[in-house]
């Protein structure tokens, strides 16, 4: 037989094979790698002295960018055009941008440490 036999497709576990998110699934692959421990502190302090970098820490890049842009946008609202005009809208906004950010990235570390089996 001048050929191999062609592989078996889906036999084996993909390489990226990981804990599954959902309780109640069945175990990871075997020779999964384990998921590293997302740290719910140093993504709060992380997000509190730089906008939404928190969240981009936990992998939610995409909130993490909104996060920094809702902070910027009011940033210019309340330097550019104006304390007494604008001020009250710019201020509002970055101060409930703050807030939001600080508990996204605490609850998405905690959720992602959940999601891969770890107790908090």
């Amino acid at each position: 037989m001048p050929y191999a036999p062609p592989p078996t497709y889906g036999a084996g576990a993909p390489p990226f094979a990981t804990s599954s998110p959902y309780p109640g699934s069945p175990p990871p692959y075997p020779g999964a790698l384990p998921v590293a421990r997302k740290e719910p502190a140093i993504a709060l302090v992380v997000s509190f002295l730089v906008p939404g970098v928190g969240s981009m820490m936990n992998g939610d890049v995409g909130a993490g960018v909104g996060f920094l842009g809702l902070y910027v946008f009011g940033l210019v609202l309340v330097l550019c055009l104006g304390w007494l005009i604008v001020g009250f809208i710019g201020l509002p906004m970055m101060l409930v941008a703050w807030g939001w950010r600080m508990y996204h990235a605490y609850q998405g570390a905690v959720d992602f440490n959940r999601r891969a089996g770890y107790q908090n």
